[in-house]
C-alpha cells in the first residue's frame, strides 16, 4: 500500500506524517474524517496514513510476550499450550 501512497494520494508517507503533524488529532477517527473529508483520501489509504502517522500498527509486543503474559499467574496450565 506504501509503494502506491504517492500515486493515489499525491504524497508519500513521510509528506503524510509531515502534514499531519501539529495538527493536533489524537483519535484514529480525527484522522480519518480529516483525511477523507479534507484532503479527499480514500477509506482504505487514510486507515493505512492513520494508522503510520499514529504508530498504533505496530504491535507493542512480540507474540511471545503475550504468550507469556497470558500464563502469567497460570503457570500450570502452560503444558497444555506446549
Amino acid at each position: 500500500m506504501e509503494q502506491n501512497l504517492k500515486e493515489k494520494t499525491g504524497r508519500n508517507l513521510d509528506e503524510w506524517k509531515a502534514h499531519l503533524n501539529g495538527r493536533g488529532f489524537e483519535k484514529h477517527g480525527e484522522f480519518m474524517a480529516y483525511l477523507k473529508n479534507d484532503c479527499g483520501v480514500s477509506h482504505g489509504n487514510a486507515n493505512f496514513i492513520a494508522h503510520k502517522a499514529r504508530e498504533s500498527d505496530a504491535p507493542s509486543h512480540s507474540p511471545g510476550d503475550l504468550i507469556e503474559e497470558q500464563y502469567q499467574g497460570k503457570e500450570s496450565l502452560w503444558p497444555i499450550f506446549e
